[in-house]
């Protein structure tokens, strides 16, 4: 079973890295290594999709920057919650998505529990993203109007 998809909006919002050596050093410890450590860092790369054939979610995909074709959705939420969160902390449950201090937007995966994964993006991306998305499907769009709409004509006009 195939899935159809519409026109794609997509945007890289940001990048994490880590090395993935003995030492156990975090990505802003890096600089202290030798080259060695620094060759076995890994790059993730943080992405935001939109699908106009489910016009109502965006997806957040991590993936591996030297493997860019195993990109795995890694959460599905509403793109109201975005957009909402670009000036107020909102989400309740797995996502939550607000504005920090100096004025980066953080998406938080699992924002209650102790594993919580953070993703940090500057708000002129997430901005530009979400004015594109609603270049392609306005927010008061209804997107079923047509197939409603069909499905009507084919019974006949009855509801």
């Amino acid at each position: 079973m195939t899935c159809a998809m519409g026109p794609r909006v997509t945007a890289v919002i940001g990048m994490t890295g880590y090395v993935t050596c003995e030492c156990d050093v975090d990505f802003d410890d890096a600089i202290d290594h030798d080259a060695e450590c620094i060759g076995r860092m890994a790059v993730e790369v943080v992405e935001l999709v939109y699908d106009a054939a489910d016009p109502h979610a965006v997806s957040l995909v991590a993936y591996d920057r030297d493997d860019a074709a195993e990109r795995t959705p890694v959460r599905v939420f509403s793109r109201d919650l975005l957009a909402h969160g670009l000036n107020e902390v909102c989400g309740e449950g797995t996502v939550s998505v607000g504005p920090d201090a100096s004025g980066w937007v953080v998406i938080t995966l699992n924002p209650n529990r102790a594993d919580r994964t953070p993703s940090y993006a500057p708000r002129v991306l997430v901005e530009d993203f979400l004015r594109r998305t609603y270049d392609l499907v306005p927010a008061d769009a209804d997107p079923t109007a047509a197939l409603d709409a069909e499905l009507l004509a084919l019974l006949g006009g009855a509801a």
